[in-house]
Order: structure tokens, then sequence, then C-alpha cells
């Protein structure tokens, strides 16, 4: 044989292999496996044995014969077979393989590596290594694969970051609004991204209110809807999030130029994931649960007038509630736990008003927004163990540009655009734009 792909065992009286590769299937529970038998005569050399795992492993102090090649003369030695370390979910096998040569035989055999350790400080493991009990191969961390199944589960992390909104954003210029009822719609889109991939989003708001004035300030009370699609997509990952919610909010603009504005909603995403980054998997399809997310964010600023101009310092609290994640196949678990967050977001932004007498208004803002609590933690299993790491704790600057124009007397349109930056996790950009109507 010459560059042949060979899968299974071989029982031959002469084995002529040269440059060929041999795939045999590996029962570890049952400690078999197919196997290379030559019983007269062995030529060759260069050769590939590629091991695939058919079972979980279930170590025994049993060893596995993989290749017994008659070889009288002594020819054969232990580079006849090259064997690769094997990738599978998180983990690289290293096989703990023992050659021997007799007089008549050369054998290839897996052995416990129990009978030839190569951690030597069992007692003093580290939570993110794989578990080095006996076993028939030496594990480590397939760091690509676990860089990348973080980089998924900072998904759902991102889903929260982009539900993030303020006033502004969300209802535009309400001061000096004569009505007392307004409908409203906003969509909103962008990129986001981590420090592996990035993916795209786009949502869709509409809400009613009604105004009620009162001696010292305005309160608007409202409901409203949203739909939202991000998309995490790579040469390894694809990962979609749909989510479906509901929200309430009061606003307070007082008439010194003070202004509260507080939000609650809740958001329930399906989510479908397709994971090719893991090596050795049959079906690249994650099983996803859904998730159940809750906002709650308190806002709070001041607007000084100098004529048409004006300065906003403003300050917000963001909390709620991030549900666990829980993807896995036949190969790997991966899991978030859910967690409550809390995130205080600064600005100052500047404006001007009827732009030359004109209904045009322009705005434009610095800010930064800081995690005072960690994310969920994370794991993420397979067949040699399970890895921890903590969660993540990120902050990040803003830039933020707006526009907005009244139509007529009771429609107004605006237009945003923002970017963040300095995070581990980013909003890259973001356009936002906001359709009023008051009556």
């Amino acid at each position: 044989m010459d560059n042949p792909l060979v899968f299974g065992s071989i029982h031959t009286k002469n084995l002529y292999a040269t440059n060929s590769t041999f795939k045999l299937n590996v029962d570890l529970k049952n400690a078999k496996s197919d196997t290379i038998l030559s019983t007269h005569k062995t030529q060759g050399g260069n050769n590939t044995l590629l091991l695939n795992f058919l079972t979980k492993e279930n170590p025994k102090d049993t060893k596995i014969l993989l290749a017994s090649l008659k070889d009288t003369q002594s020819k054969i030695n232990q580079n006849y077979f090259t064997i690769p370390n094997i990738e599978h979910g998180f983990s690289i096998y290293s096989p703990n393989v023992e050659f021997n040569h007799n007089t008549e035989n050369a054998t290839w055999e897996l052995i416990s590596t129990a009978k030839n350790p190569e951690n030597p400080n069992p007692e003093n493991p580290n939570q993110n290594q794989p578990n080095q009990n006996p076993s028939y191969f030496h594990t480590s961390n397939n760091t690509q694969a676990l860089k990348t199944a973080n980089s998924l589960t900072d998904h759902f992390i991102l889903n929260y970051i982009a539900e993030w909104n303020n006033l502004q954003k969300r209802m535009g210029e309400l001061r000096d609004n004569p009505y007392s009822y307004g409908l409203w719609v906003r969509t909103f889109g962008g990129k986001l991204s981590d420090n592996y991939n990035s993916g795209n989003y786009f949502e869709v708001q509409s809400g009613f209110d009604k105004q009620n004035s009162f001696k010292t300030f305005n309160l608007y009370s409202g409901i409203m809807l949203n739909f939202t699609h991000t998309k995490l997509d790579s040469n390894s990952l694809n990962a979609t999030s749909k989510g479906y919610g509901i929200g309430n909010y009061l606003s307070f603009l007082f008439n010194n130029g003070f202004y509260i504005d507080g939000v609650l909603r809740y958001i329930r995403y399906e989510n479908d994931m397709s994971a090719s980054f893991i090596p050795n998997t049959q079906n690249s399809t994650l099983n996803a649960n859904a998730s159940n997310n809750i906002i709650a964010s308190i806002e709070a600023g001041y607007r000084k007038k100098f004529d048409n101009f004006y300065l906003e310092p403003q300050i917000e609290l963001i909390s709620g509630y991030v549900d666990s994640i829980q993807l896995s196949n036949e190969i790997v678990k991966i899991h978030m736990d859910s967690y409550v967050p809390l995130v205080l977001k600064t600005a100052l932004f500047s404006g001007i008003n009827n732009l030359n007498n004109s209904s045009l208004n322009l705005r434009a803002g610095i800010g930064y927004m800081s995690d005072l609590r960690k994310s969920g933690k994370k794991s993420f299993g397979d067949f040699a163990g399970i890895r921890y790491f903590e969660g993540l704790k990120d902050e990040r600057a803003f830039i933020n540009l707006n526009t907005s124009y009244a139509l007529s007397k009771n429609t107004r349109i605006s237009l945003d655009y923002e970017k963040s930056f300095f995070g581990d996790l980013n909003i890259d950009w973001s356009l936002n734009a906001n359709l009023r109507y008051s009556f």
C-alpha cells in the first residue's frame, strides 16, 4: 500500500505499507480497538495511526492492542507508526502508547497513564485543566476551542448590553410638548463584538404613553413592546437569538431642568446555536435553552440651558436579571450561571435646539459604562472533565451623536449614532431612529 487511507481492522499475512494512514475505532469503555495484524512479514514505514473514540472513557488497568506486526528480522521500530494527538471537545488527548519488540513481533498498545504519570502533583490541580485521573491519554486544554466557547457565552451578555437605552433614544425630545398622549416607534441596530468574534443585531420597539402635568413636573407613563434579533457569525460559530419583550416606563421632567426616567422590561429569547469549532463532533448543532431576561434601569439628569444651547450631565443605574444558559451536544456541555447585573453609566451631553430658528435639534455626548458586578460564572465540560471560569467584569467608553427634527407640531423624528470602545465587549456601532406622534 502507498498513500491510502484505511478504515478499521486489517488482519493479513504480509503487510507492505508506506505513507499510509490507518483510522482505528477505539472502544475505551470496553478496552477494545480495531487492530492491525500481520502474521508473516512486514515492510514499509512512515505510516500514521489515527484513533477515533467510540465511547466515553472508563479507565481500566488493561492494555488495548492497536497493532501487532510480524518482524523476525527486527527491522521495524517505533517510528513505523506516528500516532498524532486527538482533538476532541475542549481537550487535546496525547495517546499513552507503549511500543515493544520481542524476537518476532512489534506491538503498539494503549496503556493506563497510572503507569506513566504526566502530572506529578495531583494534589494541586488547576480548576481549568482537564481531569488527570488514570486514563489511556495525557490530556490538555484545547485553548482555541475554549476561547471560542467563551465568545459564545459572551454573546448572551452582549444581548443584554444591546438592550440598554436612554430616554432620548427611546422617545426623542419631550420638553415643551403640549399634547397628552403619544405613540412612538423606534428601530435600531448595529455591530457588536468581543475579543474573538463579532455579530449584528436589530430591534424594533413601539410604545404608547400618557402625559400628566403637575405643578413642578410633567409625568409620562407608558408601555412598550419589542422584537430583537441578534446573530453572531464566524467560520466556526453561528449563534442566533430572537427576543420578544414587553415593558413599562415612567418619565419625570421637572420644570427646573431635572429629569428621572425609570424602565422595567421583560424579554424572552429563543436561541439557535451551531458550533463547528468543537473537534470530532458528529453534530455541530448545540441544544440551547430559551432564556428570560429582565432589564431595570433608572436614569437621572439635569439640563442647564443657555438660550438655545444646553449642557446635560446624566447618570444611570442598570440592573435586572440575566438567565442561565445551557448548551450541549453529544460531546460537550456549556453553561453560564444566571446573575443579577449592576452597571453604572455616566454621560455628559451638549446640544442646541431650534438651530437658526428652524425645527432642527443637534446633540452630542460622551460617556462611560462600568460593571459593578461580574457576569455569571462559566463552565465547559467534555469527556475529560469540566473547566470553570469566572464571570466578566467589564467597562467601556462611548460617544453619541444625535439629530432630531419636527416634521409638524405633533410629529418628530430623531436619528442617532453611538459607538463604544475600550471594553472586552463592545457595541462597535449602532444606528437608532425614532418617530413620535403626539396628540
